[in-house]
């Protein structure tokens, strides 16, 4: 599909998951079809984006990245 949004950081298209350009019904449905049509597929997409998420979002990891941020930002002034 292609379309790139700021949520391509955490979604990458055809590894973790399939990216829909906003405002697009049939790409939304073409997309939901594609999953729907290939099992295997899905539950590929849905392993790697797992991973993903251990990886780099999970609440211990966001909270650490945020506080290391803010004391950077501080530290400035």
């Amino acid at each position: 599909m292609g379309f790139r949004t700021s949520t391509t950081y955490i979604n990458i298209e055809n590894e973790t998951g399939l990216v829909v350009p906003p405002s697009n019904p049939i790409a939304l449905r073409e997309a939901m079809l594609t999953l729907w049509n290939n099992p295997q597929l899905a539950s590929r997409l849905g392993i790697n984006a797992r991973a993903r998420y251990e990886q780099l979002f999970t609440v211990d990891k966001m909270v650490r990245r945020y506080a290391e941020l803010y004391r950077r930002v501080l530290s400035r002034y």
